[in-house]
């Protein structure tokens, strides 16, 4: 069961890669055979390194707050600087 996963998991990868007009060939990542880390009682599954879209956004999106508060910090300091200049003029 485990290699008809792994072999429909190939297959996706060659199919999704057609369709994106890519050769399957030149993907890099595909080259190698799947392992999805499966042994064959199905018992050896770890998913504890698995991030899936959901994480990926959050982490996004921390990283995108974390430049705005940069910015606004370097906004606010040089209009905080500018008026200072522009008062003792």
């Amino acid at each position: 069961m485990v290699r008809e996963l792994e072999s429909v998991v190939a297959q996706y990868r060659r199919e999704n890669a057609r369709a994106r007009g890519l050769a399957p060939e030149d993907i890099v990542v595909f080259r190698g055979p799947v392992d999805l880390g499966i042994s064959s009682d199905g018992h050896a599954l770890d998913l504890s390194s698995f991030r899936g879209p959901a994480e990926e956004a959050e982490e996004q999106l921390r990283e995108l707050a974390r430049r705005f508060r940069d910015a606004r910090d370097r906004f606010n300091r040089d209009l905080t600087t500018w008026q200072a200049n522009d008062e003792r003029a």
